[in-house]
């Protein structure tokens, strides 16, 4: 599998994003990503493949926590605009 070089204004991005994850949040996320590598190890995932682990992993930083962050931020400016 070839090393994937992430641009440092993406490794700074999910840096921040990281950052701004609530305590609930981060938490959540890490008990997610011990159950992905929980499933590598134990086999629990079949065959469950060092690339897929990986692909998930990845996803969660890429994607997931970015989507989290939004769905925040829209739920407190609905809060903000109700309220």
């Amino acid at each position: 599998m070839k090393a994937t070089i992430i641009p440092s204004n993406e490794f700074d991005s999910t840096i921040d994003a990281i950052n701004q994850l609530s305590e609930e949040d981060a938490k959540a996320f890490l008990k997610i990503i011990y159950g992905h590598f929980n499933n590598y190890e134990t086999g629990t995932g079949a065959s469950y493949t060092s690339e897929q682990l990986i692909k998930e992993v990845a996803s969660i930083y890429s994607e997931k926590i970015l989507k989290v962050n939004e769905l925040r931020k829209a739920n407190q400016d609905e809060s903000t605009v109700s309220g």
